[in-house]
C-alpha cells in the first residue's frame, strides 16, 4: 500500500489491532519514509547568507585604490 501527501493538510491514521502473539501492532509497519521540507524562511536566510559572505568576498578584493574612490564618493 503506498500513501502519497500531496497537500499540507492531508494526514495518514493507521488502525491496527494487534497480533495474536501479543507483538505491538506498529512492528508491521515497514519502510515508512518522511521527508523533510525546509521552510520558506530557511531558504531565505540561506540566501541571505550567501549573499553577505559573497559582498564581504568582494569587498575584500577590491584594491586599496578603489576603497579609497568608493568612501571619497560616499562622504
Amino acid at each position: 500500500m503506498y500513501f502519497t501527501a500531496n497537500d499540507t493538510t492531508q494526514k495518514l491514521s493507521l488502525l491496527a489491532y494487534g497480533l495474536p502473539t501479543g507483538q505491538p501492532p506498529f512492528a508491521l509497519i515497514d519502510g515508512l519514509n518522511l521527508e523533510a521540507i525546509p521552510e520558506p524562511s530557511t531558504w531565505a536566510m540561506m540566501l541571505i547568507g550567501f549573499g553577505l559572505v559573497g559582498g564581504i568576498m568582494r569587498s575584500n578584493r577590491r584594491s586599496p585604490v578603489c576603497r579609497e574612490v568608493i568612501r571619497a564618493q560616499i562622504v
